[in-house]
């Protein structure tokens, strides 16, 4: 009888590391093909996640001001989505640090959070989990803020700055930093003459 409930609490363990492993995978897609968000500050070329639309948003004078990936299918009923955006400095101002950043990009709520180190477009770049957080709304109400993962880079010689933020539905996992370092460091400066697969080129007009 021990023998058999032995072999029944092996299974559930095996049974419950398989699903874990296959909810993990699933947080963590593979990237595909190249692809090139022509942002007016810098091309960029990246891997975008499989699983996730890509779509670019315009400013009134057609100008891309971010690269937004959705999940396909929501994780925990709500879809993830990660923003990149490429954006020129003040070129006669001294470069703000990663980050300073991912402090500005989160509204400070990354503010004592600690930083990780991830190399992305051949320069040091910073990497901030954000727990989701209740906050005072305009109304003074409380209201629940997502989990953040946020990356940035400061481009030396170019006053450019790239940040990635993947905002979640839930607890932030790990699988959810692999991803966006994945991203990160799937990324060029693409050629402007050659770009690849040009992201929302249709939506431009």
């Amino acid at each position: 009888m021990q023998s058999v409930l032995g072999g029944v609490l092996g299974l559930s363990i095996l049974l419950a590391w398989w699903i874990g492993r296959q909810r993990a995978a699933s947080l963590e897609p593979a990237l595909g093909e190249i692809r090139t968000y022509a942002n007016d500050a810098m091309p960029l070329s990246l891997r975008l996640p499989a699983g996730f639309d890509a779509e670019v948003r315009f400013d009134g004078d057609h100008h891309p001001i971010i690269l937004l990936l959705i999940e396909d299918k929501p994780q925990f009923g709500i879809r993830r989505r990660i923003g990149v955006q490429v954006d020129a400095l003040d070129g006669n101002a001294p470069a703000p640090t990663p980050e300073k950043l991912i402090g500005l990009e989160s509204g400070h709520r990354a503010a004592h959070l600690p930083a990780s180190q991830v190399d992305f477009l051949n320069t040091r770049g910073a990497l901030v989990e954000i727990p989701a957080t209740q906050e005072l709304d305009e109304d003074g109400e409380m209201r629940m803020m997502s989990p953040l993962v946020l990356a940035a880079a400061v481009l030396p010689g170019r006053a450019v700055a790239v940040t990635i933020e993947l905002r979640g539905p839930r607890a932030i996992a790990p699988a959810d930093e692999a991803l966006v370092r994945k991203i990160a460091q799937s990324m060029s400066i693409a050629d402007p003459k050659k770009p690849v697969g040009i992201i929302g080129a249709q939506n431009a007009q």
